[in-house]
Formats: C-alpha cells, structure tokens, sequence
C-alpha cells in the first residue's frame, strides 16, 4: 500500500510526463545519491548541477530528481529511493535512467540482474553522465561488459569496507570497548578510553547523582 508522500510523487511525476508529452521530449529519472551528511552540500549541488546540464544537452525532460543520504549500496532492500524509482520507471513507462556513474548505479547483483533486464529486453537507456556513457539493448558486447564490470568493482568495495568495519566491532567487543563512544562521553585514542565530554560533563554528573 502506497504511503501519501509515494502517492503525490507519483503524481507530480504524471504531471511532468504530460509536460515532456507537450514538449516533445522523452522524460527521465534522475538518481543522486551520497554516502555522508557532511558531504551534502557540495556533493548533492554539484550532482544537481551536472544532471541537469547532462539532460538538458540530451534534450531529455526531466520527471523526477531521486535524491538519497546515506543509503547503502550493499544490498537492494537498503536502497528504498532507488528501488522507489525502478518501480516508477516501470509503472509510468520513464525510459531513461540518468546516474554520475555506476558506482551510484549499483553496488550488489540484485541490483545488476535487474538493470541489465530493463535494458535489455524493456527498451530502457542508462545514462552515466561522468563517462559519457549510455547503454541500451544496442550497446556492443564491449560496452556493457565495461559498465558490469565496474559494478562488480564497486560491489568489491563496499563488500571490503562491510567486511573491516564487522572486523573492527568484533576486536572491540571482544576487548570490552564500545564500538561507538556512549552519548557524553570522548575516546582517547592514545589511553584507549572514554572520557567524559567536558562540554557534558556537568549535565551527565548531575543525572548520575539525581537518578
């Protein structure tokens, strides 16, 4: 069942598909996405930038700007935005899919067996705008093989980074320190414990004391 923030996307997406139909142009998704709150700013703005000046010289229309934080590539059911924009890609006929790159593409095989479905056999165009790369169902062998090859690539990368951060939670747990510093309190690395935080120091003594 649809929640009402998926319904008024759906649409406002159908308003723009009407737009693109006026117009003459074919309509597109757009996916940004960022790893990092801190990050945000410059990178989300930059993408925003880029995307658009990318379909505006395609002479595409766009009928949705995905934009994720902080959502994890390692498997598809994380990736909530993402899959949101397959389904309405599929459901409203939205034929171009526009990305940086294929590391914002995909990072797992759900993810890649998909794709590779919708361009293949559904008349569906990846565009990755960073390579100047589109791919379709007449793409050379060469070409494709390129694009799942760097998501294989991607794939290792996060796979590494999942495989060390569970590597060092598990050394901590097993020498009694918290993986993440408890709330009011500051690690110190050269001692290799907590501290209070001096900023909430006074505050967390006087909720001991009272409770």
């Amino acid at each position: 069942m649809q929640n009402r923030g998926s319904i008024m996307i759906e649409k406002g997406i159908i308003k723009k598909l009407q737009e693109a139909h006026k117009v003459g142009k074919e309509a597109a998704f757009i996916f940004d996405r960022i790893s990092d709150k801190k990050e945000e700013s410059k990178s989300l703005e930059f993408q925003n930038y880029a995307s658009k000046l990318f379909i505006e010289r395609s002479k595409l229309f766009i009928a949705h700007h995905f934009e994720d934080i902080e959502e994890s590539g390692w498997s598809a059911e994380k990736r909530k935005y993402f899959i949101q924009m397959l389904n309405l890609s599929e459901k409203l006929g939205v034929k171009h899919l526009v990305f940086k790159n294929s590391d914002r593409l995909s990072r797992n095989l759900e993810d890649l067996i998909r794709i590779k479905k919708m361009y293949e056999n559904d008349g569906y165009f990846i565009h990755l705008y960073e390579s100047g790369q589109k791919i379709h169902a007449g793409s050379t062998y060469d070409e494709k093989f390129i694009l799942e090859l760097l998501i294989l690539v991607a794939k290792r990368h996060s796979d590494k980074i999942s495989h060390d951060i569970k590597a060092s939670n598990k050394y901590k747990l097993e020498h009694g320190i918290a993986p993440h510093a408890p709330i009011g309190y500051k690690y110190d690395r050269e001692k290799r414990q907590y501290y209070f935080d001096p900023a909430t120091e006074s505050k967390l003594r006087y909720i001991f004391d009272e409770f």
